[in-house]
């Protein structure tokens, strides 16, 4: 019996491209049939967001590792935005069994969105310092000047990117957190950099003097949600500290060493 030649996901990709145009047809000749299409969009940006490696792979020139796990962000947070969509117009509908179903369960599929939005930008937080990490070179493999300069640069850029992004990410998450409790927040400019200097202040344990700032920290012990991203933003931040930091002081001393070494054959 022979082997099939390719595997289920190499059907999977072009079954949905010729499905999509079906489902966009259906929608706007049949109305009642765009939630279906909402739907499907849906499904699409999940499947694209969890086989994103595998989809990238198939170009001939595909981008930069590290692009992958922004693709893959945007196409989550599409599924999740389409999905949101989607229930809100279930619950309008006049489809009585599913109206009532998206009624009667709209809190619980509140959190689950919101707890999926987390959990999204938390592994995209991990996907890009992994993959920063991985562009670092062992100093042993090092031969001329110009492969050390790069690895030094990678080396502090990724280091760099561990100490700040993670309070960028959870300074976004805090800012959509507290902007579902006041609408405020949402009308703030400088939003995401705001909360993302309270994240920083929450992270390295520094004095909180302002009382805008202060009133954010109140809004965070005051509902549970905050309360569980503000343990995850303490946990993670000190997991990345007491590896990824340690991990890269170590390869600087290496380059340090083997710095030392090379002066020391040159000099003799």
């Amino acid at each position: 019996m022979d082997k099939f030649q390719y595997s289920l996901r190499d059907y999977f990709f072009p079954l949905i491209v010729l499905v999509l145009p079906c489902c966009v047809i259906l929608g706007i000749a049949i109305p009642s049939l765009n939630l279906i299409l909402l739907l499907f969009l849906a499904v699409i940006f999940l499947y694209f967001g969890i086989e994103m490696n595998y989809l990238l792979s198939k170009f001939k020139s595909p981008p930069p590792s590290l692009l992958y796990a922004f693709y893959r962000l945007m196409s989550f947070l599409m599924a999740i935005y389409i999905f949101t969509v989607f229930m809100s117009a279930v619950s309008t509908s006049e489809i009585i069994f599913l109206s009532d179903f998206a009624n009667k369960f709209s809190n619980v599929i509140s959190y689950f969105a919101i707890l999926c939005t987390f959990g999204i930008f938390i592994w995209f937080l991990f996907e890009v310092v992994f993959g920063l990490y991985k562009y670092i070179k062992d100093p042993v493999k090092i031969t001329n000047k110009r492969e050390r300069f790069e690895a030094v640069f990678i080396l502090f850029m990724s280091l760099f990117t561990t100490l700040i992004l993670p309070d960028i990410i959870f300074g976004i998450l805090y800012s959509f957190s507290l902007g579902l409790i006041d609408n405020k927040i949402l009308e703030m400019e400088n939003s995401i950099f705001e909360f993302s200097y309270t994240s920083f202040l929450i992270h390295y344990g520094l004095p909180l003097n302002s009382e805008t700032i202060q009133s954010y920290i109140k809004l965070i012990n005051e509902h549970t949600l905050n309360r569980v991203l503000q343990v995850l933003h303490v946990i993670i931040c000190k997991f990345l500290d007491l590896t990824f930091v340690a991990i890269s002081i170590n390869y600087f001393l290496s380059f340090l060493n083997s710095f030392n070494n090379s002066e020391n054959k040159n000099a003799s």
